[in-house]
């Protein structure tokens, strides 16, 4: 099922699976990320997702004050998830991103108890993560699908960054 229940993501779950899916949707706005990714966490949380795909390639670089709330707030509580399987999605276009993310988890990896794995694309990430060419074939025509009908709801947000 495709949501755009927390403004600035978009959401794929699968209950079946535990599986859920998230693309970040919410342009430039570091109040609308910082919520967005607090409530991620709320949401997994309630659903106990095992198993969770990011895909980070929209994501704005992230600036040196989100990179410190998230060392210092998010990930703290992001730890306590029962995400077992972890994947991120970011192109090699996405260098910055991807160093800022692999620095975080470094402070972190003592505990961290998901296997995290870093991919390019969606197709080889959800077979990691599902380990079933039938499931993976599903999900990518749900998104697809949602993809061909626009964003469910979710506007793109062209804002400039705000400061807190």
């Amino acid at each position: 099922m495709i949501s755009n229940q927390i403004p600035a993501l978009i959401l794929q779950e699968d209950a079946a699976l535990r599986l859920l899916r998230v693309r970040w949707n919410g342009g430039r706005n570091a109040q609308l990320f910082r919520q967005a990714a607090n409530q991620l966490v709320e949401h997994a949380q309630q659903r106990g997702t095992l198993r969770m795909l990011l895909e980070l390639d929209d994501q704005p670089d992230v600036p040196v004050f989100d990179q410190l709330w998230l060392s210092t707030t998010l990930l703290p509580r992001a730890l306590r998830l029962p995400v077992r399987q972890l994947v991120v999605i970011l192109s090699g276009q996405r260098i910055y991103n991807r160093h800022v993310l692999e620095s975080l988890l470094n402070q972190f990896q003592t505990q961290i108890r998901a296997d995290i794995q870093f991919f390019t694309q969606a197709d080889p990430a959800l077979d990691w993560l599902t380990g079933s060419p039938a499931a993976v074939a599903e999900l990518q025509a749900e998104w697809a699908q949602h993809s061909s009908h626009g964003t469910g709801g979710v506007s793109e947000i062209a804002m400039r960054y705000h400061l807190p």
